[in-house]
């Protein structure tokens, strides 16, 4: 595994981000603009094409690099060039598959509900794993006990990722074996840097 990959993995804020909503970019930019590199944003605009997710980067691009916050699009491999990588849902090839298709130094985010899934990208850079707390329309949650479990035994780091918005919750992802946590609505709003300001300091408390 490369450095240049492993270097994906230094964050702790996985922010699952749709740039559909008005004004939706210019919050995502006053975020990246008043973020550390401990944050990654993966666009993910669901049942919208590549030209909504093209356009997205390209917005967000030039800040995202001058403050070293790492992107990431979701299913489109096209899309995964100059330093973006991919977040791989449950109907995306295998990892080996898109490790052919894109090159080595492509970091490789993925999407798992169980240990089925763990073991199917247990060669992905990083995993999100959930829902953990109740998600409508998500299905049942993990809870914290079993997302422990399944984390401990992952081949692959680990993002707890369903409900979580509160600093209360961001220190039981840690405290749970997670390496980061992943999260959307929390910060679809103007206040966003400060709230994942917060939410960074209860992870490093």
């Amino acid at each position: 595994m490369s450095e240049k990959r492993l270097s994906a993995r230094a964050f702790v804020l996985y922010w699952v981000f749709d740039p559909r909503p008005v004004g939706a970019l210019d919050r995502a930019i006053a975020l990246i603009e008043r973020s550390d590199a401990r944050l990654a944003i993966q666009v993910r605009a669901k049942g919208a094409g590549l030209e909504v997710h093209r356009d997205a980067l390209d917005a967000l691009s030039r800040s995202a690099q001058q403050r070293g916050v790492g992107l990431f699009v979701n299913e489109h491999l096209e899309l995964a060039v100059d330093g973006v990588g991919v977040h791989l849902t449950e109907r995306c090839p295998t990892v080996d598959a898109v490790r052919a298709r894109l090159g080595p130094d492509v970091a490789i985010g993925a999407s798992c509900h169980d240990a089925a899934g763990l073991q199917r990208r247990g060669d992905a850079d990083f995993v999100v794993l959930g829902p953990v707390l109740p998600v409508a329309g998500k299905g049942e949650p993990l809870g914290w006990p079993a997302f422990a479990v399944l984390a401990s035994a992952a081949r692959t780091p680990v993002f707890a990722l369903g409900g979580i918005g509160s600093s209360d919750h961001v220190v039981r992802a840690r405290d749970a074996g997670a390496v980061g946590f992943a999260i959307s609505r929390a910060l679809e709003s103007d206040s966003a840097p400060e709230i994942a300001a917060a939410l960074l300091a209860a992870w490093s408390s």
